[in-house]
């Protein structure tokens, strides 16, 4: 009942929504009427619309089931977001020909948006504006990948029903704790004459890794995701964690134990190397996720036999790929600074 609820409010709600577009498709974009939002508010809402905006469309990306959009048309808008520049006006309404908007899309000279605090802030509901916002801007960006307005004002709609049923992402700062050593792996290759310092020091690094890998997987399980599908990293760098884990405990059992070898055995099944979604359906404890690096492939390591210069290479490519998805964490939290404001008159 509560969602039935939610959803014929939203749909009254954008009944009322305006009609935003691009210069080459209609008639550019207007909101609700409603209650006034002081302005300092709707500013520091557009200062953060871009980030906000990629957070929807990675929540989409992650639940397609909730989407309104394909896969393709997700990535195209993701792109569209992060490269578009929107500019605020703050003393006067955006314009397309002799009329005068709340918000408009421009595919000319360049792309761009125009959205205007001064014509949306005495229009707005200030119990859900921030959504109202959102949806509009949404509306405006999907012109650019070629929406005419019908389209536009039905994806709107569907933005302000999900937002009302899945909330509006409110991520606050990002909390995580970027590591800076991405030297590590030289440090694997200097330890291959002591192989009791170099599991030692193994075994520190994976509970290192694991704990790193446990931050970004609990901002990944919040409602709004914080990476889109193509940049976790997560299962390549897990499944390599898993792989030294493996010969680690198989060194540090009592040597009458010789599980960890079996097992590797059983992996492996007599190659010298395998790929990393085979390596991951015949461990015992394997992960349900999806991998990134199609053509991975892991190479046979003895727990015996095995040399830092062995577990350089896995932590080299670990290093590698942690990069990359602290790079698109701090990305979509900075932006790309594309919102600018138009200067308030003294």
């Amino acid at each position: 009942m509560k969602n039935i609820l939610l959803f014929l409010f939203s749909f009254l709600m954008v009944s009322q929504m305006s009609q935003a577009n691009t210069v080459r498709i209609g008639s550019g974009g207007d909101s609700q009427e409603g209650e006034q939002v002081p302005e300092e508010l709707l500013i520091d809402t557009l200062d953060k619309i871009q980030r906000d905006a990629q957070f929807l469309i990675h929540s989409w990306m992650w639940n397609p089931e909730k989407s309104p959009l394909t896969a393709e048309q997700l990535e195209q808008l993701r792109q569209i977001v992060i490269n578009t520049p929107v500019e605020v006006l703050r003393e006067k309404a955006c314009t397309l020909g002799n009329e005068v908007k709340d918000a408009v899309a421009y595919s000319s000279p360049t792309n761009s948006i125009c959205i205007s605090t001064f014509a949306l802030k005495s229009k707005l509901r200030i119990d859900n504006f921030k959504s109202q916002v959102l949806a509009l801007m949404t509306h405006e960006y999907s012109h650019l990948i070629g929406f005419d307005e019908t389209q536009a004002t039905s994806l709107q709609q569907q933005t302000l029903r999900y937002l009302a049923l899945n909330g509006y992402a409110n991520p606050g700062p990002l909390q995580v704790r970027f590591y800076g050593q991405y030297e590590r792996h030289k440090t694997f290759s200097r330890l291959s004459k002591d192989k009791k310092e170099l599991y030692k020091y193994l075994a520190d690094y994976v509970a290192e890794a694991k704990t790193r890998m446990a931050t970004y997987d609990s901002l990944l399980e919040t409602v709004y995701p914080a990476l889109a599908p193509q940049d976790d990293f997560g299962a390549d760098v897990l499944v390599r964690i898993n792989y030294i884990e493996i010969l680690v405990d198989g060194y540090q059992a009592s040597r009458g134990d010789n599980g960890s070898q079996e097992e590797l055995d059983m992996i492996f099944k007599g190659s010298s190397s395998i790929s990393s979604q085979d390596f991951n359906a015949r461990m015992r404890l394997k992960m349900v996720r999806n991998f990134q690096r199609p053509g991975d492939v892991l190479p046979r390591i003895g727990v015996k036999t095995a040399t830092g210069d062995d577990f350089a290479k896995l932590v080299y490519e670990i290093e590698e790929m942690d990069q990359k998805i602290q790079i698109a964490f701090m990305n979509i939290y900075a932006g790309r600074n594309l919102v600018k404001f138009e200067s308030a008159k003294p």
